[in-house]
This record gives structure tokens, C-alpha cells and sequence, in this order.
């Protein structure tokens, strides 16, 4: 019995890092999120009644696992699988990002250049490869990456940043300029998803941070790069106010952005809670590809792994580290 449960928690956790290759359709882009101010979300088919059931806490989960035992031998995971999810999960790579911010972890350029090499070998989709513009190293690697990477692996590299600041064009904006400069096909921004963090950490307007999401979405997106936003506090700022937090969502979609990634910041939210916000943010923007980041407790897999199986609505992108190496421990490992 022992050995047949640790069989199906493997298979859990395999099944959530399997590669399936993905073709992303960009959205119309627009330089200001206008309609978001008179509470419309502007999303034509997106826009669907969000439910408030509230999710059915973790019963999925003794049923797939007893189905299991029940059903299957303990060879089981050559001949099935236990996790029934989104058809194409996209693997994002954080280890030469997050992945050295741990602590005692120091990684020099030349280094990074072999990881990225190794780890486009594993055929990751995404390899979060630094912020240029934030320290010299980083800048070093994108530019070296231009003649010292194959082609497939350059495709691969994601440039880290941020949205612009406030006040300001994105194209005027020094470290928007910094992510288009360093050539990565795909860029990563973090911004504000939570009311509180808005108007009270970074002292901002709540419109002028939608504003500052689209703007710098759409200037990414009119260059010709691939954007993906950190909905940064996204979990955290649905339960303090959700109309808001999907509001980011939209502010994010309407600019243009390929993947929206619903970020458990602080690492609080349980499961079971994940799943449900996940669900309704999901059916709600039903047309634009998620993904899932978990902070603290080591318990990436678990809300990974929860907001995948079928037939609920899934997030299609999980974030990862080698050796489950990260800042806050926040990446699969």
C-alpha cells in the first residue's frame, strides 16, 4: 500500500513538469486601458459571470488517489496518468534567475551561459535568464547570449523586469529600454495586482497603475517581443479586493500580454483557495493562457498540481527551479 501511494505521488509530481509545445495567439493591442475606468472589463467573450461557489476542498484529491490504488498495479505509471490536466503545460525555467537569489548560490556569467545550454537541452520552454538593466552580470549574459547561444536556446531566453514608472511613457521608461534592448524574444513583467500594494507600497492611483500595466505591455508587444506579466500579490489581492485584481488581468490582456501569472507572493494561500480563485479568474479571461507561481513553504507542487487536474479550468504554465533553488523557495523543483 505504501509503495503504490508514493507511486501516485511521483506521478503527480511528474506529470506537472511534462513538456508539451504551445503556439501562442497575441491579443489586440490598445496603449490605454480607457474602459477600465467606467468598471467595464471590455473583454467580449472573456467577460463571463464569475461564480461564488465555493470549491469542493481537496475531495478531488482522496478520490484520484484511491481510484488509483483501486484500479492499477504499481507499474501503473507506465500505463497511466494520474494527473488529467490542461493537453499542453508549458515549462518556465527560473533557475538563472530567482534560482540564484538563494542564499550561499553565486553563479558568474560563463556559468550562466552553460546552464542556459543544459537546461534548453532539457527541453524547457522558457528560460528566465536575468534582469538586464538591474546588474552587470545580467547585462553581460544578454549580451554574449547573442553569438555565444544557438539559435534554439536564445529562443528559449526570457529578460526579467518590470512595468514602467509612474508618470511616464513607457518608451521614455530607462528599464523598459533595458528589456528591449537585451534582444530576448520574451519578456517577463512584474506588476501590481493588489489595491493595498498599489496605494500603499508603491503610492500610485489605481488607474495609473492599469494604466502603467497596458502601456508597458503594449510598447513590449509593439517591438515585436513576447510578453508575459507577474501578476505580483494576485492571490492575496483577490481576497482583499477582486474586482480590482481582475481588473490587473484585464488592464494586462487588453495590452497585449501572451500569459497572464497569478502569483502567491507572500505564500499564504492554501490549495484548496488557489483552486477556486483560479477557476473563476480562469473562466473569466477564458481565452488568454495562465500561469501559476507559489512562494514559500515549498508547496509549489502542491497549488501546481491542485489548479491542473481536469476537467476544472487549468493554468497552462508552471514555473520551476533546478534543485527547487529560488529566493523564497517558490519555483518547482
Amino acid at each position: 500500500m505504501t509503495s503504490k501511494i508514493s507511486a501516485v505521488l511521483v506521478g503527480l509530481c511528474a506529470a506537472t513538469v511534462v513538456v508539451h509545445p504551445f503556439q501562442f495567439t497575441t491579443s489586440p493591442s490598445k496603449r490605454r486601458c480607457t474602459n477600465l475606468r467606467d468598471g467595464s472589463s471590455g473583454g467580449g467573450e472573456q467577460d463571463v459571470v464569475i461564480s461564488s461557489q465555493a470549491a469542493d476542498t481537496g475531495s478531488w484529491v482522496e478520490h484520484d488517489i484511491t481510484e488509483q490504488l483501486a484500479t492499477t498495479s504499481t507499474t501503473f505509471l507506465e500505463d497511466a496518468n494520474p494527473v488529467r490536466g490542461p493537453s499542453k503545460v508549458l515549462i518556465y525555467d527560473t533557475t538563472l534567475r530567482d534560482g540564484t537569489q538563494m542564499e550561499s548560490i553565486s553563479v558568474s556569467c560563463d556559468d550562466k551561459l552553460k546552464i542556459a545550454k543544459r537546461l534548453s537541452s532539457f527541453d524547457v520552454d522558457f528560460i528566465e535568464a536575468g534582469w538586464p538593466g538591474s546588474n552587470p552580470k545580467d547585462e553581460e549574459f544578454f549580451r554574449r547570449a547573442r553569438t555565444e547561444l544557438d539559435e534554439t536556446t536564445k529562443s528559449k531566453l526570457v529578460a526579467f523586469g518590470s512595468t514602467r514608472r509612474k508618470n511616464m511613457e513607457a518608451s521614455e521608461d530607462k528599464q523598459i529600454q533595458t528589456l528591449v534592448e537585451s534582444g530576448a524574444p520574451t519578456v517577463c513583467i512584474v506588476a501590481k495586482a493588489h489595491l493595498w500594494q498599489v496605494t500603499d507600497i508603491i503610492r500610485a492611483d489605481p488607474e495609473e497603475n492599469l494604466d502603467m500595466i497596458c502601456d508597458s505591455v503594449s510598447y513590449l508587444v509593439s517591438q515585436g517581443i513576447q510578453v508575459m506579466v507577474d501578476l505580483e500579490h494576485f492571490f492575496d489581492g483577490y481576497k482583499f479586493d477582486s474586482e480590482y485584481t481582475l481588473k490587473c488581468c484585464q488592464a494586462a490582456v487588453e495590452g497585449g500580454a501572451d500569459v497572464l501569472v497569478m502569483c502567491d507572493t507572500n505564500g499564504g494561500t492554501m490549495p484548496w483557495q488557489i483552486e477556486q480563485m483560479t477557476k473563476e479568474t480562469i473562466e473569466k479571461f477564458s481565452k488568454t493562457t495562465f500561469g501559476i507561481q507559489h512562494f514559500g513553504l515549498g508547496l509549489i507542487l502542491t497549488p501546481s498540481a491542485h489548479s491542473s487536474p481536469g476537467p476544472r479550468p487549468t493554468p497552462r504554465r508552471q514555473q520551476r527551479s533546478a534543485a527547487g533553488s529560488a529566493a523564497m523557495g517558490g519555483d518547482a523543483n
